[in-house]
């Protein structure tokens, strides 16, 4: 880029004020070319009016490392206390958090109280780094059980464990950009974990986004040949689901979960506390709820799934209908969270991972 900053350089000032940061130089302080508030000197963007700072790459490379360093001697220091676990904790309980939201404000009080003194991207830029170390492991447990042999398998056996993810050019630049902007996202952090593996792994040196995009598209006619492969005649559709009994349906809904590639469990006939399968994948687990009604579906059976959800300590829950749902029951499962399948959308799940009245169901 041609500009080294967007922002301006000014005379030291004794009314200027700066925080605190380690990688403050003895140089002129930095102020934000748009709104003209003091700007840390490794930051890549302004805390008050949220202007993003434009590097060149020597700067831009610079800068990142410093903020890398800086967090990972913060987290040594919490390590060391046993004060990590705060951090940890509050990524796990408040994963959609804002560093505007009180809860994040009160993090940092509690973390002042207790000696630390730490800037607001200093804290994002620790609680990032938390989250990375865990989507590390969670991607590494579950993919590496696949036993990939090479790049390849390992970037297709993630997509099928986790589905695609997010390859806008930013997701590249992961330590080049500020933790303001993807502390509450894991996009980012998909896209470094799958590279950092892949070098540990492999020594990987190929093109990353490439990769992604060609063996999608692998993934993609593999799943359109596995359509045209087996007796059409004896596919289960949708128009089958309607002569079939409601146990019936649990046993179709358990080898559809399965094409899918998910570990199921199928609950016993009585005291199933609302969830007749129990589906996981990728360390997530999912209540599910099967209706093979011909009327739609009342919150009756919303308020079942999220209780089951909440017995089987589930971080999902699904309902599925052959028919469909009463506007009341979507209204709930909307400020639940509770998924629905109505007709539609079990019709194209159907259409997408045959399933065949001769195999074992």
């Amino acid at each position: 880029m041609d500009n080294a900053y967007k922002a301006r350089r000014v005379p030291n000032k004794q009314d200027v004020r700066i925080e605190s940061n380690k990688g403050a130089t003895s140089g002129n302080p930095l102020l934000c070319s748009n709104c003209g508030a003091a700007i840390e000197q490794y930051s890549a963007y302004c805390p008050e009016c949220k202007t993003i700072l434009l590097y060149e790459k020597a700067e831009a490379e610079k800068a990142a490392k410093l903020r890398c360093d800086i967090t990972k001697e913060n987290i040594v220091r919490l390590q060391d206390s046993g004060d990590i676990q705060l951090i940890q904790n509050f990524a796990n309980r408040y994963p959609n958090y804002d560093d505007q939201d009180q809860k994040f404000f009160n993090l940092n009080a509690l973390l002042a109280k207790k000696g630390y003194k730490f800037t607001t991207s200093e804290l994002l830029g620790i609680i990032r780094e938390v989250k990375l170390q865990d989507e590390l492991e969670k991607i590494k447990m579950n993919v590496l059980q696949t036993n990939p042999k090479t790049p390849d398998d390992f970037i297709k056996n993630y997509i099928k464990l986790f589905g695609y993810p997010d390859i806008q050019d930013n997701a590249f630049n992961f330590y080049n950009i500020h933790p303001d902007q993807i502390h509450n996202s894991l996009k980012f952090l998909k896209i470094h974990c799958i590279t950092q593996l892949l070098k540990d792994l492999f020594d990987y040196q190929g093109n990353l986004r490439e990769d992604l995009v060609r063996l999608r598209k692998d993934i993609e006619l593999e799943r359109f040949e596995k359509k045209l492969i087996g007796d059409q005649s004896l596919r289960i559709t949708i128009n089958d689901v309607d002569n079939i009994s409601g146990y019936d349906f649990e046993i179709v809904l358990k080898a559809l979960f399965e094409k899918m590639e998910y570990n199921v469990t199928h609950t016993p006939f009585s005291n199933d506390q609302g969830a007749d399968l129990i589906i996981e994948k990728s360390g997530v687990k999912t209540v599910v709820q099967a209706k093979n009604w011909q009327d739609n579906v009342t919150n009756k059976g919303v308020q079942e799934v999220y209780a089951a959800k909440e017995h089987y300590k589930a971080q999902k829950a699904i309902v599925i209908s052959s028919s469909d749902f009463t506007q009341s029951a979507r209204e709930l499962a909307r400020s639940t969270n509770v998924v629905l399948w109505d007709r539609s959308i079990l019709s194209s799940m159907l259409d997408e991972n045959p399933i065949f009245r001769n195999e074992k169901l």
